[in-house]
Parts: structure tokens; C-alpha cells; sequence
């Protein structure tokens, strides 16, 4: 097997990072494995925490790194690789989130699927939901340009469904992603220029652009945390993860889809600062509008000043979801995480004690015995809904909550809206793409 170098980038994720440091020093090819460990200023002891738990950082098997800066995601990869280069000698290079864990044979079946196909100049692990054990989190990541998002259509499975040895895809999360020194030689390490989110993205494009296939490994095992499940408590993600998805697509759109392509874009962009100022959310509104401005005059980089600010969520309609009420049914429709951030946000809101119920079932287990004061429905997008009746208070994906009749007017007025804002920014959209 040839010499990999491992770079592990963290943040803030103190023990996350140990056991994810833990899981690769427990690979069976640790012989052939150097670790570069890279500490992106964090302010949670995370380096103290690390050196007390592994006598053998910087004795040459771990060396770490302590940036004096948060460099974001691909900056604090790239510290490790450059010093990974620096001292070369290594046939691959392996990225791993600091909220990842290894099967002990990952990075050497890894390794043996590159040296045996050698049109493929990434591989990625197999990548299991840490909070779902069995079940796959990604397994196959694809570019949709019907939806312009991507898509991992093996999310949710497990091993029973007879899935192929390897998938070839579109692109590969940096989670657990290794990758041919001479495809880094060609196109460079990861884009620094987007600090956070669709880095990998962009850097798998530049892998493909040069000639070589990626693929998802089915007996590389990994295990990762699903970001999402997070409540957010600024806007710190939703700039960055818009800015370089809008970037993403106005870069690498083919020519006869780029028109589509503003259209759908405008439209999820005009649903998030709708639900924003439909919940008064001010810092939201800023935040997006400032990554739009950013995407089509091409800033990147760190946020400006200003920018990012705190989540104001919608505290009044949530506390008139508990008002005068003791139990409420939460129906999830189908939704598994959403459902928990409602009851988190109802709690919260309420100013006396309450039962909350997830279709039927209580936080112990206890099962609903009646009709709940009130059911409350869980929708992608109340302004996508038929359903304006009353009948049951519902909650969407963003957390708008519609639940009476003055709510009602601003969901009949979403499409209006929509249809207002695409007509003023569609054609300077193309216009900044060409």
C-alpha cells in the first residue's frame, strides 16, 4: 500500500476530534498512515483535551497543527495538506471530518480500490448516520441539475438492500474522502476561496474536469454526525451554504439550463427571505440577501462585517401554538428530525407546563390517551400548502408556523411575491454568469 497522509480538521469539537483521532490510529494499516491534525482555533480546549489524551501527537505518528485563526472547512484541510506536501513521499491524501469516525480497515480499502482502478482519482467511504446506527447517511452523491442541489438517493438505506460494491458518482463529502496525489498535483487542493460548505463539491468538479472518475467505496466504513439535527443559533451557516451553492451552479450550470437554473434558484432563494420576514427575522433577511449580493459579484472568503447575526426565530407564533393549552399532538408526516425542533420551540415558548406527543408518543413513551388539545402538522412549506382550513396549526421546515387567519393571507400572497422577485432578478442573475 502506498503512504497516505491523513489530515483531520477541527473546530470546537473536543470530543468529537478524540474519537475520531482514535478511530484512525486504530487502522489496520497504521504503518503506512501519517496523521496531520489540524486545530482551526478552537476555544473549547480541544488541543489541551488531545494532547493529554494522545501521548503520541508529535512524536511522528500525529503531528498537530494549531492554527492562530479560524480558517474555515477547506483552509483548515489545506494547512494539513500543504504541510502533508511539504514533506511528500505520499501516493494519497485523506480528508476527515473531526465529527467522523473510521472502521479500522477504511483507509486501507480505500487505498486498494484506487490502486486497482486507476481511472478513479477520489474514493470516498461508505458514510453511516452516527445518531441511526445501520443506517446510511451517504452512499452515492450525485449533482441534480433538475433541482440544481445535489442528491444522495441511498440516504436512509442500510446494508439490506443489496447495494453495488462501489457507485461511481458526481461528488463526494470530505468527511472521509481520499484522494490520488497526482490528482492533487493537477488541480490543486481544496477551494479556499469558499471557507465553508461546497468546497468539496467544487473540488470534485475540478477532479472530474481532469479526467478522472470518483466513487463511493462499499467496504470503507465510516460513521458522521448529521449537522442538521443542530439547531442553528446564527446565520453563520445560511450565508456560506447559500453563497457557494448559488456559486456552485452559476459556475458549472451547462449553457441551456443556465435560464432554468435562475428561476429555481430565485424561487428557493424568495421562499427562505418570505419565511424570514413571515417571522421577523431581520438578521435572516440580511444574511441572504448578502449572500445573493456576494454570489453574483463574486466575494468570497470570510463574511464581511455585519453579516452574520443572531437566529430570531418566531417566538409569538409558537407561543400561541401553547397558550391556554395542555397537550399537543405533533404529526410528523413523514419528517423524523423536524418534529423534535417544534416541541423544542413550543417548550420554549410556553409559560406553564405542557405535554408534548410525536404522533401519539410521549418524550417517556407514554402513548396519547384521548384527543390532544391541539394537533399540530408538519409540512415542508406552509406557502406551498392547499390546506388553509384551520383544521390543524402547521409547522415547516424553516419553523413558520401557520396557525390562523391573518396567517393565511400571507401564505395567498407567497406566489405573487415569488413571481415579482424572479421577474427583477432573473435577467441580472444571467447577466453576472456570462
Amino acid at each position: 500500500m502506498k503512504k497516505t497522509a491523513v489530515v483531520i480538521c477541527n473546530y470546537n469539537k473536543k470530543e468529537d476530534v478524540i474519537n475520531c483521532l482514535r478511530s484512525v490510529l486504530e487502522q489496520d494499516c497504521l504503518g503506512s498512515v501519517d496523521i496531520y491534525l489540524v486545530d482551526n482555533a478552537s476555544s473549547d480546549g480541544s488541543v489541551e483535551a488531545l494532547t493529554e489524551s494522545f501521548p503520541v501527537i508529535n512524536d511522528g505518528t500525529v503531528r498537530l497543527i494549531v492554527n492562530s485563526e479560524n480558517l474555515g472547512g477547506s483552509g483548515g484541510f489545506n494547512t494539513g495538506l500543504r504541510a502533508a506536501l511539504d514533506h511528500g513521499g505520499y501516493g494519497y491524501y485523506m480528508c476527515v471530518d473531526n465529527d467522523a469516525e473510521l472502521d479500522e480497515k477504511c483507509i486501507s480499502n480505500l487505498a486498494v480500490f484506487l490502486e486497482t482502478h486507476e481511472d478513479f482519482g477520489m474514493a470516498c467511504a461508505k458514510v453511516y448516520d452516527r445518531e441511526q446506527p445501520g443506517v446510511i447517511q451517504q452512499y452515492g452523491l450525485f449533482i441534480d441539475y433538475n433541482n440544481f442541489s445535489t442528491v444522495s438517493p441511498n440516504c436512509g438505506k442500510t446494508d439490506e438492500d443489496n447495494l453495488p460494491e462501489f457507485i461511481e458518482c458526481d461528488t463526494a463529502p470530505a468527511c472521509a474522502l481520499m484522494v490520488r496525489a497526482e490528482v492533487v498535483d493537477k488541480i490543486g487542493i481544496l477551494p479556499e476561496e469558499n471557507f465553508l460548505y461546497w468546497d468539496d463539491t467544487e473540488w470534485c468538479a475540478g477532479c472530474r474536469e481532469a479526467g478522472y472518475k470518483i466513487a463511493c467505496v462499499g467496504n470503507a466504513l465510516a460513521v458522521h454526525a448529521m449537522g442538521a439535527k443542530k439547531e442553528a443559533v446564527t446565520t453563520f451557516p445560511t450565508y456560506y451554504a447559500w453563497r457557494n451553492w448559488l456559486r456552485y451552479f452559476m459556475r458549472h450550470t451547462p449553457d441551456k439550463l443556465r435560464e432554468r437554473m435562475c428561476i429555481v434558484m430565485l424561487s428557493y432563494l424568495f421562499e427562505d427571505i418570505y419565511s424570514a420576514f413571515y417571522q421577523g427575522d431581520s438578521p435572516k433577511i440580511r444574511t441572504l440577501t448578502a449572500a445573493f449580493d456576494d454570489a453574483l459579484h463574486g466575494v468570497t472568503g470570510k463574511a464581511a462585517e455585519g453579516i452574520i447575526g443572531p437566529v430570531a426565530g418566531d417566538p409569538v407564533r409558537f407561543a400561541k401554538i401553547s397558550r391556554g393549552r395542555r397537550s399537543v399532538n405533533i404529526i410528523s408526516d413523514g419528517y423524523s428530525d423536524v418534529p423534535y425542533l417544534v416541541a423544542k420551540n413550543i417548550l420554549k415558548a410556553a409559560d406553564h407546563d405542557m405535554r408534548i406527543y410525536i404522533d401519539g408518543t410521549g418524550e417517556d413513551g407514554d402513548k396519547l390517551n384521548g384527543e390532544p388539545d391541539i394537533n399540530v402538522k408538519i409540512c415542508s412549506s406552509i406557502f406551498k400548502l392547499d390546506d388553509l382550513s384551520n383544521k390543524y396549526i402547521y409547522v415547516d421546515m424553516n419553523m413558520c408556523v401557520l396557525e390562523s387567519e391573518d396567517d393565511a393571507y400571507y401564505v395567498m400572497n407567497y406566489g405573487y411575491g415569488r413571481e415579482t422577485f424572479i421577474s427583477m432578478y432573473r435577467d441580472l442573475m444571467l447577466r453576472k454568469m456570462k
